[in-house]
C-alpha cells in the first residue's frame, strides 16, 4: 500500500491557497474561506496497483485518476472540514496531524477491504 501526495507540501499548499491563515496566532474561522468555497482535497483508492492518491480535487490528476483509470474516492475533506479540524487540534503541528489522519483512513480502508476478500 502506497499513499502518494500525502506530504506537507502538498497539505499545506492546499491549506494556503484556499484558506487564509493569518499569522497572528487566531485559528481560521468558516468566513476565513478565499477563492474556492468547494475546494476538496479527495482521497482516492486505485485498486489497480493498490495505491491511494490525495489530491485536489479539481486537478487533472484526480480527473484523470477518477475518469480514466476508475479510482474511487475514500474519503474527501473541504476546505470548511480543514478548518473544523484546525479548530478541534488547538496547538503546533496541524499538517502533521492531517498527515497522520490521511495515512489513518488509507490504512483502515486496506484492513477493511482485506478482510472482506
Amino acid at each position: 500500500m502506497k499513499v502518494i501526495g500525502n506530504t506537507l507540501e502538498n497539505i499545506h499548499k492546499f491549506r494556503h491557497e484556499n484558506i487564509r491563515d493569518k499569522r497572528s496566532g487566531i485559528l481560521p474561522t468558516k468566513s476565513s474561506v478565499v477563492k474556492n468555497p468547494y475546494a476538496q482535497l479527495s482521497l482516492l483508492y486505485l485498486d489497480t496497483n493498490d495505491t491511494y492518491y490525495l489530491v485536489d480535487a479539481s486537478s487533472a490528476i484526480a480527473h484523470s485518476l477518477q475518469y480514466n483509470d476508475g479510482a474511487i474516492v475514500i474519503s474527501a475533506w473541504h476546505a470548511i472540514d480543514i478548518i473544523g479540524l484546525k479548530q478541534s487540534y488547538n496547538q503546533p503541528g496541524f499538517d502533521n496531524y492531517f498527515q497522520m489522519l490521511v495515512q489513518n483512513t488509507a490504512e483502515a480502508y486496506a484492513a477493511e477491504h482485506q478482510t472482506e476478500n
